[in-house]
């Protein structure tokens, strides 16, 4: 087991903004958790229950969420590389645990704008029902694929493409031809 580097040299995650909503510092994935106004993302991490094989999270004494190491090739990115699993493990940023359990503050902008979504089939960490639920509820353009939790790691093709076709504002079409 590899040893986590110490805090000082990684960048942890405020609890509070300035406006008291909450800030929890993790990436934008296209098959992450999309809690609604007022929701807790306790909400929808208890929703169904977890892969068999999802890393059981508890917050340390700060009050912080790591993934265990092994977690990273069991279930959060399966299909990386001995290399990016590496470099996954010690520049992880914890998860203040308050950002699980406060309520979402003001307008989510899932609400005004065309959102696409990357519903993740070998998920571990996001079990397939409740992708597909927010998906659908975000009412958005989804497209489903054989990637793990983290393709922008595993599948940067699919999800380059993805993002691209995001930010030009046009509807992933050609999402079932991506190169894996």
């Amino acid at each position: 087991m590899m040893s986590r580097p110490s805090t000082a040299l990684l960048s942890v995650c405020r609890s509070r903004r300035p406006d008291g909503a909450c800030v929890c510092g993790r990436g934008h994935w296209p098959c992450a958790r999309r809690a609604n106004e007022g929701e807790k993302l306790t909400d929808l991490v208890f929703r169904a229950e977890p892969h068999p094989q999802a890393p059981k999270l508890a917050p340390d004494s700060d009050n912080l969420l790591w993934l265990p190491d092994d977690a990273f090739p069991n279930a959060f990115a399966p299909n990386a590389s001995a290399d990016n699993l590496i470099v996954l493990v010690v520049a992880q940023r914890p998860l203040r645990f308050s950002c699980m359990t406060t309520p979402t503050a003001g307008p989510v902008l899932w609400r005004y704008v065309p959102t696409w979504y990357l519903v993740a089939e070998y998920d571990r960490m996001i079990v397939l029902d409740t992708q597909r639920s927010m998906a659908e509820r975000m009412n958005a353009t989804f497209r489903s694929h054989a990637v793990d939790h983290a393709p922008i790691i595993t599948a940067s093709g699919r999800s380059s493409t993805l993002f691209a076709k995001q930010s030009a504002r046009s509807p992933p079409e050609d999402i079932d031809s991506w190169e894996r």
